[in-house]
């Protein structure tokens, strides 16, 4: 549910305040004033990037986590939480349903927020988006996707105790390469579903691959390993802070631990100061 809300999907919360979002970009692309309609047009289409790449990162993990054959025996004893756990989930589940199918009982809070940022604006949501089309659009996709639910759950039903004994639930899907009963080294990992997304913006993820050498009739055992760093932390900002902390690091030396070193460069100090003056 929270994958779904975070991809802005229907009926969810993330479907409504990216309409929003995208209500106010293209009434700023339209009304042309000053540079906003310069900066309207570089914002939509990155916004709808952005969705389209969050839709893939989460399918991704989602996929990973819940679908195909378990790859350890830690996975395969997975158990679902206690309710303590969660019950907290369950309740922002509900509020994303609530919000995305009823976004006009949440337009007052927001329009309280904009209020305080911009005490000069008199507008309301209600009055500038469709908020009652989204709520009944999203009935209606709760409704066809329960629909497609129960279609879907009637197809894989087992028929006969030989289907039933052969085949599992995590087994069906697309996600086992197409075999009926997969191994964990048949299916498809993280890697090779995010290959594709990977090598099409290699030039700004920089991926970084490990691949051994397979030689002769009969090679030994190897393996494959590819990792994406994150561009602003990994690339950015541990390096900046690992060479600030090498570079304060030399400021060590100063440190001796000797209260005589300690007056010597208070001494060193109030001189300076005094020639300063």
């Amino acid at each position: 549910m929270g994958a779904a809300a975070i991809c802005g999907l229907p009926p969810l919360n993330g479907f409504a305040s990216e309409l929003l979002i995208f209500l106010g970009l293209f009434r700023s692309w339209t009304s042309g004033e000053g540079g906003a309609w310069g900066l309207a047009s570089l914002a939509v289409p990155a916004l709808a990037l952005i969705g389209a790449l969050a839709l893939a990162c989460f399918v991704k993990a989602f996929g990973t986590v819940f679908l195909g054959s378990p790859r350890t025996e830690a996975a395969a004893a997975a158990r679902e939480g206690s309710k303590a756990m969660t019950l907290p989930m369950g309740i922002l589940a509900a509020a994303c349903v609530g919000i995305g199918l009823a976004p006009s009982a949440a337009a007052p809070l927001l329009d309280a927020v904009s209020r305080a940022w911009a005490p000069g604006s008199t507008g309301s949501l209600a009055a500038a988006a469709p908020l009652t089309t989204v709520s009944y659009a999203g009935a209606g996709t709760l409704v066809l996707a329960a629909l497609a639910a129960a279609l879907g759950f009637r197809r894989l039903a087992p028929k006969g105790s030989a289907r039933g004994a052969a085949l599992a639930p995590s087994d069906l899907g697309t996600w086992d390469c197409g075999y009926a009963r997969p191994s964990p080294s048949m299916q498809y990992t993280a890697s090779s579903f995010s290959q594709t997304l990977v090598g099409l913006f290699g030039w700004a993820l920089l991926p970084r691959t490990r691949r051994a050498r397979v030689e002769g009739p009969f090679p030994a055992r190897t393996s494959f390993h590819s990792e994406v760093p994150d561009a602003v932390l990994d690339r950015l900002i541990l390096p900046v802070f690992a060479a600030l902390a090498w570079g304060c690091s030399w400021f060590r030396l100063l440190q001796r631990g000797k209260i005589n070193a300690y007056l010597f460069y208070i001494f060193i100090t109030l001189l300076i100061l005094l020639l300063a003056r």
